[in-house]
């Protein structure tokens, strides 16, 4: 016999909130796929977009064009002004730039939005009469602007500033027959940087159409420095010094007196700073340097305008006197013989130079004047310090490096000759102290600078020519022994001479290089 049990809860009714729950999470999942077919048909529509008639972007005809056609279109309208001309004029004078220069850039995919979404953005006023336009088929024409890169207008407009300025002329003195004469400055017309940007920059977004355009850039008035009564107050020598130059070849002289022109009459102001390499420069002959021995990473060499260190060095020794701020000095790499050792300021290149700020509160006047021997230097300005004070300088040696004796391979010499060709020159650690006294005791002795120069060794030329190549080898393996006792005994066994071989010393040219020095060389006769 069979039966069965009811099962109560086969209709059990499930709460409220788990039924919402289900359709919730059903419309999420319906409404995300319907958002999703949603999302890909908008985009898809935006694909298929495209400009109505009668519209034209700064005159390109886009009609009909999606955006990525009208991009093309526009860009051939863009780099066709690429090689537009900006002439920018101040002073009478001008310089001439392209758009590259200024980083103009345009806004033409914002036009090509708006091309596309005309008469459907905008307030209902607007966006209505758009449509009455489009309806009667008028023809609209959407703006193209161009915009400038401030940044690259600011650095371009401040690279050429100096080419159009007009600075103003510093109200200075002169010196003659012991006495100055104030002589007034002229005011400058320099370019106002900042309003030039603006008035460039706003030109190109506002009113540019892409054609050749001359601007006039901002100006304003440079007041001259100085005053008779501040320029009159330079009476005191506050620091003197004096090489001398007459033994010099006529080359070097030349140098001298012509870069000693160049600074001399110069009036510093409070707070300005000085550069004598680039107040000397350029050196050439075009500007009245001559070719004269001078040092080259420690090498003798001709060059032009060799000499002009002694310039330098001679104004250096003025200024420490006068207690003028040294903001850069260099040593020589060797040592000089118109000035002790950390008395000298070399000039090389871009990497030495000899540079100095007015540290004074009143200006004080360059006086670098030549005689044909001597060079004077002397820092005119207005004494402050008190009259029992007094400072000086002492040059002390610390260490010496001896040279030695090198001996090299002549290859176009003889076996048998030997001949000097440098002569030695010791180095030295040097410093410089300043010392100061008060009526007469010492108040202070410090270490002023610090200089190293490097020792130049005796080279001797040992000849190897000889028909017999045994021979030549066997006096090049004694020169490599540096050992003059060597060389002598094998020169002599393949010259035959009972006697070792003596230096040459038939003709001696002695010269005066860049800095001074003597060089003597041996010249065989």
């Amino acid at each position: 016999m069979g039966f069965y049990r009811k099962k109560r809860n086969a209709h059990k009714r499930y709460p409220l909130w788990a039924a919402a729950a289900v359709v919730i999470v059903a419309a999420a999942v319906v409404g995300g796929f319907l958002s999703f077919s949603s999302d890909t048909e908008v985009s898809k529509a935006k694909e298929r977009e495209v400009i109505a008639e009668n519209i034209t972007i700064a005159g390109v005809d886009v009609a009909g064009m999606t955006k990525a056609q009208a991009m093309e279109a526009l860009s051939s309208y863009v780099e066709s002004y690429t090689d537009a001309t900006f002439t920018l004029r101040a002073n009478d004078k001008t310089v001439t730039c392209t758009n590259k220069d200024l980083k103009i850039s345009s806004n033409e995919e914002d036009a090509i939005d708006e091309a596309l979404h005309y008469g459907a953005s905008g307030n209902l006023l607007s966006r209505f009469l758009a449509q009455q336009r489009k309806e009667r088929g008028e023809k609209e024409d959407i703006a193209l602007h161009f915009f400038a890169n401030r940044l690259a207008v600011t650095e371009y407009i401040q690279g050429i500033k100096a080419e159009l300025d007009v600075p103003a002329e510093d109200s200075t003195l002169t010196r003659k027959g012991g006495s100055f004469s104030f002589v007034e400055g002229k005011e400058g017309t320099i370019v106002n940087l900042q309003k030039s940007v603006d008035a460039v920059a706003d030109y190109i977004q506002d009113d540019w159409d892409g054609s050749d355009v001359t601007l006039d850039l901002a100006t304003k008035t440079e007041a001259p420095k100085g005053d008779k009564e501040q320029l009159m107050s330079i009476q005191d020598a506050l620091g003197t010094y004096s090489t001398n130059y007459g033994s010099s070849p006529s080359g070097r002289r030349k140098n001298v007196e012509n870069g000693a022109s160049k600074i001399n009459g110069k009036v510093l102001y409070p707070g300005e700073s000085y550069s004598v390499a680039a107040n000397l420069a350029p050196i050439s002959e075009e500007n009245g340097y001559a070719l004269a021995t001078a040092y080259e990473n420690g090498q003798v060499v001709d060059s032009v305008g060799g000499g002009v260190c002694q310039i330098s060095s001679t104004l250096y020794n003025a200024l420490i006197r006068a207690e003028i701020k040294i903001t850069e000095r260099s040593p020589h790499s060797m040592t000089v013989s118109y000035v002790e050792p950390s008395m000298d300021a070399a000039i090389a290149g871009d990497y030495k130079d000899l540079k100095f700020e007015n540290n004074q509160e009143t200006p004080i006047y360059i006086d670098l004047v030549t005689n044909g021997s001597t060079i004077t230097a002397t820092i005119y300005g207005k004494e402050t310090r008190p009259a029992n004070r007094k400072v000086d300088f002492v040059s002390e040696i610390v260490e010496e490096t001896e040279p030695v004796i090198v001996y090299k391979e002549a290859a176009d010499q003889p076996i048998g000759y030997i001949g000097k060709i440098q002569g030695s020159q010791t180095g030295y650690e040097a410093h410089l102290l300043k010392i100061v006294t008060v009526d007469g005791a010492e108040e202070s002795n410090q270490i002023f600078n610090r200089s190293s120069y490097k020792a130049r060794n005796t080279i001797i030329a040992v000849g190897t020519l000889s028909d017999d190549a045994d021979a030549s080898a066997a006096v090049r393996s004694a020169i490599a022994t540096q050992d003059r006792n060597v060389i002598d005994v094998t020169v002599a066994e393949r010259t035959g001479a009972l006697e070792p071989q003596e230096e040459t010393e038939t003709t001696e040219i002695v010269t005066v290089d860049g800095d001074g020095n003597t060089t003597q060389i041996m010249v065989v006769e």
